[in-house]
């Protein structure tokens, strides 16, 4: 599983890492999971935070570059008063920045993730594949 990885102690942080942060690339129907949540669930949010620019989860590189960017316009619509989701999806402004606040937790293991691997020397895309059981 992890051939590419040619030190133990990378394996056992990555592993510690992901572990830690609850993430699972085989989660609920054998996509990315974290903290439980289905990340592709979570796809209508970030198309509309980033502008229509990134509609998806499948290219998370466009995540790790765009990071700054997502996480101000996550903090910019929970400052709303009526958060878009609320208002077109009917639903409360505590879900509505509920959800908003699990995006941002994504975002951010999403790329805390990358930056685990890169401080290890690890392409993070042959990490994540090494956990697909697809």
């Amino acid at each position: 599983m992890f051939g590419f990885i040619n030190k133990p102690l990378n394996k056992a942080r990555i592993n510690k890492f992901l572990e830690q942060n609850r993430i699972n690339f085989n989660g609920y129907g054998g996509g990315l999971s974290i903290d439980g949540l289905v990340v592709r669930e979570f796809g209508y949010l970030l198309n509309y935070i980033s502008g229509k620019t990134i509609s998806n989860f499948y290219d998370l590189d466009k995540i790790y570059q765009n990071k700054d960017m997502l996480l101000a316009n996550i903090d910019k619509e929970c400052d709303k008063n009526v958060l878009k989701e609320e208002d077109h999806l009917n639903i409360s402004h505590e879900t509505a920045v509920y959800n908003q606040k699990n995006l941002k937790n994504i975002i951010i293991k999403i790329c805390d993730f990358i930056d685990i691997c890169k401080s290890l020397n690890l392409d993070y895309i042959e990490v994540k594949n090494s956990f697909y059981k697809g």
